[in-house]
This record gives C-alpha cells, sequence and structure tokens, in this order.
C-alpha cells in the first residue's frame, strides 16, 4: 500500500518533474513504480526522506515517508488539469494535478 499526500509539479531551476510526498510499507528495490503523464509512461525515483527504511531512529516503524519523483516533464501548457496514473506493481492510483505557471 502507498498513500499519497501531496503531489505536485516542480518547475524549479527548469526541473519540470512531478514530485510526490507518500507514506509507504518500506519499497523494496526491485518495486516498479511508474507514473502516465497525458499518456507518456515513465518510471519513477523513490527516495526514502530519512535516508533508508526502516528509518535508523526507529527501527520498528512499518510505515515511512517517501518522496517519489519523475524524469523532466516536457510540454506542460500554462494551465491544465491532467490526470496522472501512478502504478506501484499491480495497484494503480489516479490523481489530479493543476499546472499552473505564476
Amino acid at each position: 500500500s502507498i498513500f499519497v499526500y501531496k503531489a505536485y509539479y516542480d518547475d524549479r531551476a527548469m526541473m519540470n518533474t512531478i514530485r510526490i510526498l507518500a507514506i509507504s510499507k518500506c519499497l523494496h528495490a526491485k518495486a516498479k513504480i511508474e507514473i502516465d503523464v497525458n499518456g507518456v509512461i515513465s518510471p519513477l525515483s523513490g527516495y526514502p526522506i530519512e535516508g533508508k527504511c526502516p528509518w535508523k531512529w526507529a527501527k520498528r516503524c512499518a510505515w515511512n515517508s517517501y518522496e517519489l519523483r519523475s524524469k523532466p516533464v516536457i510540454d506542460v501548457p500554462d494551465q491544465v488539469i491532467t490526470i496522472v496514473g501512478i502504478q506501484l506493481n499491480l495497484r494503480f492510483i489516479l490523481l489530479c494535478l493543476l499546472f499552473r505557471r505564476l
């Protein structure tokens, strides 16, 4: 299981990535996490926020926080609501993201 806390489009320093903050049990290195943005499927990189899972200071904690990051997203319009799909192994999550450039 994975619980998504927040998902946002990060265009700082021209990174153009989607970042997702989530809570999950320890993800195995072989866990397949993909994102579908406007029909383009690419892998998500997942990093435990505390560096490793389980946390060094809370080894018995079953749930840990993660940052998931996409590869650069190309051709994002100024403002559009995009359906983003995240696949973790056999599970699929749909999110609506509003891309807004300031």
